[in-house]
């Protein structure tokens, strides 16, 4: 019921990760690359600022809360609010 923090851990990958998370899940200020590994269901918000993240390939089916993403310069957001999100995309 929890959430996940890893900010600024120097994570590359998010392998390992839970598949399920109650709560928030952050791991802003690292060098993620993909959402490859990301859990399928968020409780809360997510924070991936500054990664190096590409695309929303392998996002989840789920996210309650909002999803903050800035300063990731090479990261394309999708033309049409995904279904799995409920929250907004935030700067």
């Amino acid at each position: 019921g929890g959430g996940f923090f890893a900010n600024s851990t120097g994570l590359e990958s998010l392998k390992g990760a839970p598949q399920k998370v109650g709560g928030d899940f952050v791991f802003a200020y690292n060098s993620v690359k993909s959402f490859n590994y990301l859990p399928l269901e968020i409780g809360g918000d997510v924070h991936c600022e500054h990664n190096q993240l590409k695309s929303f390939d392998y996002a989840p089916n789920k996210v309650n809360g909002d999803f903050y993403y800035k300063n990731n310069p090479n990261l394309v957001l999708p033309k049409i609010k995904p279904n799995w999100l409920h929250g907004k995309f935030k700067l």
